[in-house]
């Protein structure tokens, strides 16, 4: 069963949350892996609250661009979905320094540039219109 992308652009918001979900999930056991390695459980910690400031920012994002996707509302959208995307994991990085620093330490940078892409990738690739792709590379639909 290929999961096609033109049908998650017009499923329902939490169908699209959960799909953002279910890779970020994926990817958070891959890296859970390789933070054990490196660092054990604290690392573990570190990748985990990664993980969950990027998909906490990216869904939010995706509730702000439900509620501006009408296209005269689409800059609002826009910007209200960038304040959630980059808001949480910088308020994560904001609080991780006030607390000493420690789970910099553990790559906690590491694992939000990793999960940062992750997200957005995923939201991107499902809030584009139909035939986005198609018009970039100057091919008719």
């Amino acid at each position: 069963m290929a999961l096609r992308l033109d049908r998650l652009r017009d499923a329902r918001l939490w169908i699209r949350i959960a799909v953002l979900s279910a890779v970020t999930a994926g990817v958070l056991a891959a890296s859970i892996l390789v933070a054990w390695a490196i660092s054990g459980f604290p690392g573990v910690v570190a990748a985990t609250l990664a993980a969950l400031a990027c998909w906490l920012g990216a869904s939010a994002a995706m509730v702000a661009g439900e509620r501006y996707r009408a296209p005269r509302m689409a800059v609002a959208g826009f910007f209200a979905g960038m304040v959630f995307r980059i808001g949480v994991p910088l308020g994560l990085v904001f609080f991780a320094r006030l607390g000493g620093g420690a789970l910099f330490d553990l790559g906690l940078l590491y694992y939000l540039l990793v999960f940062y892409a992750v997200t957005l990738a995923v939201e991107i690739a499902m809030s584009l219109p139909k035939g986005s792709a198609s018009d970039l590379l100057g091919k008719k639909p």
